[in-house]
């Protein structure tokens, strides 16, 4: 039954929230006479009318007939009766002073209005003559008077709450936001049984999930139960950055990405409300940045605001409410008013059911997502909700998602479900997470807005890195002190710190100063030592697993290597990204390389093998159960640290062919990075023979030639600093990664300016090498201009050596801007690399790829002959949302070839048509499966 009187919570809708509400209301009871809300001449938000209208019952049943204004007043904070009051007077006098002379005789606002009516979430105290609405009424009357007007009225809190009580449709449109307490009290206040029943069903999902995902997921990978991290003790609000794309310098606002979601997820995202806001949010931040962990303290905040006030909970959902709402306390956030339900979804797990279903909605997977959770329920219920209540959907990990063909479908599902939402006016907002590597913007067709996580600064580090420590060590203050000073120094140390830059690392480090008092210098050593500490602490136990893990660890190591590679191989294929390897492959694992170790007497070897693979079910080092009779890594770094180890183990030369093979992959790179990081700590003589072999895969395939593969590669060995104590080595890369000028800009270019700002502060060595290739790009023409151009327009604004460089080049020149805003002529990318293109000796397989290329590339229209800062904003701002669906097509070495070659004959009119075919071909060449080469299944011998 519903309640005749509902306490509404105005505050959670926040200003525009509640400026819909007001026009809601507004056009319900006083007729479509009142126009739409728009910014006012001071900055306030208003509406006009013009005509007869008739006030509400509670409105004093008034009717006006004229000209008039209806402003909306939403307070930041909610104050007192009194102070509201005090409050609004000062709102009344700033609006309608404006119609009055001032000091010089000048009137403001000459379009007075005959009515005057202020809508206001405030609450005022109806005391007589001394009340806020008295007061106000007072103040309003004092104005009516000065100006003449016919009518003045104030919609005050309690007049609009009666107004809503009225309007079950315009009640429940708001209900997420404006309700508060228990969810299903608010649920009987508003809707039918059958919302409530769908309610019933989502608070226990909702519950069922604030317990299961209430772990850090390294906690999960060599931590014992009593000892993993939950979320709530270490939550920290992440920094990240937020890039105007229409500001050629690259302007950049900051962010903490939980406030900055919880801002965004407070106005609705019903397409008839949102105007031209994104109802989207993508993080990007590479591995162990924490994207996914901080999607999953969004998703524990929101299920906190919902559970908050239910009476149906446990002691432990209690507990857990109760440290999640003091956890978003602590970074200085309060829980969300807006009380949206989050849904979690790890793409890679919807990625597989996608290729067992092409056709699956993601409505659907949805639905099997609740169902799992709180028993019978159907998709139609699910959509009952959706239209009943505000959402949160969380698409987490796309870069896990690796198959061209599966991304492709999932965009579509996406994109569908999106479509629907719209169409049906319901709120949803969502948020997708994946690594830069690989992404082309396949999240652009939902216009999302864009956060780039950047790495932590030692004082963020170190504060993370306590709040581990007091979390795994609250019961021992005297070595939390002593853990705590070890952290300092590590964060006040030049080579240390640069180990600090992601919540992963930081724990990782952390865990590693309860034993050492220094910590490694390179990423690769931080995860052996990780590893080391690990096995050490487990095989130093009483029992059986203590004397399996101290008697056989050569075994215990392969196959956490051979692991790591089989299951990051495996989650290249469609269907496999969720990667996990059963119980019956581990056993026969475990027995080829017992036997290889000489057992050979077969009841020995099955009671070692069964002990070893009983042991993996819970947990053996870092290799865990899964779900049932399946085991793997949770933490998808330890997975590429272990595949690390594994490429790097064999012959040097083997290795070496290995890191060629992998180069290329965004799959691969942070395997890549790990595998090239241990050879440069503990194969010196290979480092040279390393280096030649990456340089030679800028003059491989005329694909790699075209697009620098090698060089790509060098970029990222300098941003992870695996140089950083060898000058010879680093001056070497860097020689390699600058010659990127060479070539038409591409959004790598971004990542090279900032390692070149860095080197230019290094040695005189390093600076001189980046001076002497920017002056001469610069003065040069064509690509080397545009890049160039590119690089030193994103210092502009900065300070320091970077933006003395660039300001003395920029100055002494200006051939490289537009002359005014002249409107350029697009064309197609087709009408440019098409006459280009040798199209003899094509089998018809050949021909067909080639046709579907340039059918989406005559759809692709770009601008013509442009300048060179020009052609710099057009390669910064460059995303290929189709680039997954392509890059299926581009695969044939012969058309790729034909394609690359035709970018290298591109004059410079036709610059943005071969920066969009280059930026295809790379990704087409990030996308290639690589792990099925003979070279990687060789390193597998335990599996394939």
């Amino acid at each position: 039954m519903q309640n005749e009187r509902v306490d509404y919570n105005f505050a959670a809708l926040g200003s525009r929230g509640f400026e819909h509400l007001v026009q809601a209301l507004a056009l319900d009871s006083l007729g479509s006479a009142i126009g739409v809300f728009g910014d006012g001449p001071d900055g306030g938000r208003e509406a006009t009318f013009r005509g007869r209208i008739k006030l509400p019952d509670n409105a004093g049943k008034q009717t006006w007939d004229g000209y008039g204004v209806v402003q909306v007043k939403h307070p930041v904070r909610e104050g007192s009766p009194g102070v509201n009051a005090q409050w609004l007077i000062r709102e009344i006098r700033k609006e309608l002073n404006a119609f009055l002379p001032g000091k010089n005789g000048t009137v403001k606002r000459r379009h007075k209005p005959e009515y005057y009516l202020i809508a206001t979430s405030a609450r005022l105290s109806s005391v007589e003559d001394t009340g806020g609405i008295d007061l106000v009424n007072a103040e309003l009357s004092k104005y009516a008077a000065k100006l003449k007007l016919k009518g003045v009225y104030v919609w005050h809190y309690d007049q609009i709450a009666r107004l809503l009580d009225a309007r079950p449709g315009i009640r429940q449109t708001y209900a997420g936001a404006v309700t508060s307490g228990d969810l299903i009290s608010a649920l009987l206040e508003v809707f039918a049984s059958s919302v409530v029943d769908v309610g019933k069903k989502i608070t226990i999902n909702a519950a069922l999930e604030l317990r299961n995902r209430q772990w850090v997921r390294l906690g999960d990978s060599g931590l014992n139960d009593e000892m993993k991290l939950s979320l709530d003790s270490v939550a920290v609000d992440v920094p990240a950055l937020i890039a105007d794309p229409r500001n050629e310098r690259g302007d950049w606002s900051e962010v903490k990405v939980i406030a900055h979601s919880l801002v965004v997820g407070s106005e609705s995202k019903r397409k008839s409300q949102r105007g031209a806001d994104s109802q989207n949010m993508v993080i990007i931040g590479g591995p162990g940045q924490g994207k996914s962990t901080v999607a999953q303290i969004i998703c524990q905040t929101y299920r906190t605001a919902i559970l908050e006030h239910s009476s149906a909970l446990s002691r432990e959902q209690l507990r857990l409410v109760a440290a999640n709402k003091a956890a978003v306390a602590r970074v200085g956030l309060e829980l969300p008013g807006y009380r949206r339900w989050p849904i979690y979804v790890e793409l890679s797990k919807f990625g597989d059911a996608l290729a067992a279903d092409p056709s699956l909605s993601l409505m659907n997977y949805l639905t099997a997502l609740v169902r799992a959770d709180s028993g019978p329920f159907l998709p139609s219920q699910l959509l009952v909700w959706r239209r009943a209540w505000p959402w949160l959907v969380v698409l987490d990990g796309l870069d896990e998602v690796p198959s061209a063909q599966v991304r492709t479908d999932m965009i579509r599902a996406i994109d569908e479900f999106l479509t629907e939402v719209d169409f049906n006016d319901d709120d949803v907002m969502v948020i997708a997470t994946t690594r830069p590597q690989g992404y082309q913007g396949e999240f652009g067709e939902f216009d999302p807005e864009q956060l780039e996580l950047r790495p932590l600064t030692a004082t963020e580090a170190q504060r993370y890195g306590e709040l581990v420590v007091r979390a795994r060590l609250y019961d021992d203050p005297a070595r939390r002190t002593i853990v705590n000073a070890r952290l300092r120094d590590a964060a006040s140390d030049s080579v240390t710190v640069r180990l600090m830059t992601s919540p992963l690392q930081v724990t990782i480090l952390s865990t590693l100063l309860e034993r050492l008092l220094r910590v490694p210098d390179t990423r690769h050593a931080l995860f052996d030592e990780y590893y080391k500490s690990i096995y050490l602490r487990e095989s130093s136990k009483a029992g059986r697993l203590g004397d399996l893990l101290s008697s056989h660890q050569g075994v215990i190591d392969y196959v956490h290597e051979q692991v790591g590679l089989y299951l990051h191989a495996k989650s290249e294929v469609s269907g496999q990204a969720d990667a996990t390897l059963s119980e019956d492959r581990l056993t026969e694992l475990f027995k080829e390389r017992l036997r290889e170790e000489g057992y050979v007497e077969e009841a020995q070897l099955e009671r070692l093998t069964k002990d070893l693979v009983t042991a993996a079910r819970n947990r053996v080092v870092l290799i865990v159960g899964i779900r049932k009779d399946m085991v793997g890594f949770e933490v998808r770094s330890i997975q590429e640290y272990m595949a690390a180890r594994a490429i790097t183990s064999g012959h040097d030369d083997d290795v070496v062919d290995r890191l060629a093979v992998l180069g290329p992959s965004a799959h691969w790179r942070n395997a890549w990075l790990l595998a090239v990081g241990r050879m440069f700590s503990e194969s010196l003589h290979q480092r040279a023979s390393l280096l030649e072999r990456v340089r030679q895969l800028d003059n491989g395939d005329l694909a790699s030639m075209s697009i620098g593969v090698g060089q790509r590669l060098s970029l990222d060995m300098l941003e992870d600093d695996l140089a950083l104590q060898m000058p010879l080595y680093r001056r070497s890369l860097l020689s390699h990664a600058i010659q990127a000028l060479d070539r038409w800009p591409s959004p790598q270019l971004r990542r090279l300016a900032d390692v070149l700002a860095r080197e230019l502060d290094r040695d005189k060595e390093s600076a001189a090498i980046v001076r002497n290739a920017l002056s001469s790009a610069f003065a040069s023409d064509g690509a080397k201009k545009a890049s160039a151009v590119l690089i030193l327009r994103s210092w502009e604004k900065g300070t320091g050596t970077p933006t003395a460089l660039s300001n003395r080049l920029l100055l002494a020149s200006k051939d490289w801007r537009p002359n005014g805003h002249p409107k350029r002529r697009r064309v197609t990318v087709r009408e440019v690399i098409e006459p280009l293109l040798p199209k003899e000796d094509l089998s018809d397989h050949q021909a067909a790829q080639l046709d579907v290329i340039l059918e989406h590339m005559g759809s692709q229209r770009v601008p013509y002959d442009l300048t060179a800062s020009e052609i710099a904003t057009y390669s910064k701002n460059l995303q290929l949302p189709a680039a997954a669906e392509l890059a299926v097509g581009v695969s044939d070495d012969d058309v790729r070839g034909m394609l690359a070659y035709a970018v290298s004959l591109v004059e410079p009119p036709g610059a943005t048509a071969a920066i969009y075919l280059a930026q295809l071909l790379a990704t087409s060449l990030e996308r290639q499966r690589r792990g099925a080469e003979p070279v990687i299944v060789a390193a597998g011998r335990g599996l394939s």
